[in-house]
């Protein structure tokens, strides 16, 4: 989470182009306050990278005040599918782990098994260890164990504790982003994209059937009306 300028704090949702808005507010002249802990912040320091994590809303309120608050959003089944990528692509790439299914392999009957209601339960509880058993049943071989990253199939509305922040843009206008930053701050943020994965063509088939199936497991709960978005 950061705070930027002491009166604006950034809450960073997964998939929504955080790592390359961070990185641009990072490189800028703006004044930035942010938590990690102390073994990310030893890290930090070695490495001289910047620690890229997502925090929920109510967490970022209670270490900085009842601030000022803003963040990029995404439609909700475009932000899952690119989560089900990254996944595979941040699994196998990054982390050199062996998976039950390749990513080109991947259909709905896949999700229908392994992303299911009893994860997401898992994953909104924060219940720890049963994060890591799905976690696990994921892959053959596990060379570094991560199972943070399926935190990013959370409901953005999870991130937001299901309020709106002050300040929400989309990440189709991203340029209004940019704008408002410069015209709150006076400072021009230079946004360039990160963290993106290599398209390869899968046999998922969006079709009414997974996105009420993703919606009932993911997003439902957040939203008092019964119909997609």
């Amino acid at each position: 989470m950061l705070l930027i300028n002491n009166e604006l704090i950034w809450i960073s949702i997964p998939r929504c182009a955080s790592t390359s808005i961070e990185t641009a507010i990072y490189n800028s002249s703006l004044n930035i306050k942010k938590v990690i802990s102390e073994i990310q912040l030893i890290d930090e320091v070695k490495n001289k990278i910047k620690y890229h994590s997502h925090t929920r809303k109510n967490n970022c309120l209670d270490y900085f005040g009842h601030k000022d608050t803003i963040c990029m959003t995404r439609n909700w089944l475009d932000r899952l599918l690119s989560a089900f990528e990254y996944f595979f692509h941040c699994s196998i790439v990054q982390h050199n782990n062996e998976l039950i299914c390749n990513w080109e392999d991947v259909d709905n009957t896949f999700i229908y098994q392994y992303f299911n209601t009893d994860l997401a339960n898992a994953l909104y509880s924060e219940n720890s260890k049963e994060i890591q058993k799905y976690y696990n049943s994921l892959f053959v071989k596990i060379n570094k164990n991560l199972p943070d990253t399926l935190y990013i199939f959370n409901s953005q509305n999870f991130w937001k504790e299901n309020e709106k922040c002050t300040y929400e843009f989309d990440i189709s206008e991203i340029n209004k982003f940019i704008d408002f930053m410069e015209d709150r701050f006076g400072v021009k943020l230079d946004i360039t994209k990160m963290n993106d994965t290599k398209k390869v063509k899968n046999k998922i088939e969006v079709n009414d059937e997974l996105k009420t199936f993703l919606w009932n497991t993911f997003e439902s709960r957040f939203i008092n009306k019964t119909n997609l978005i």
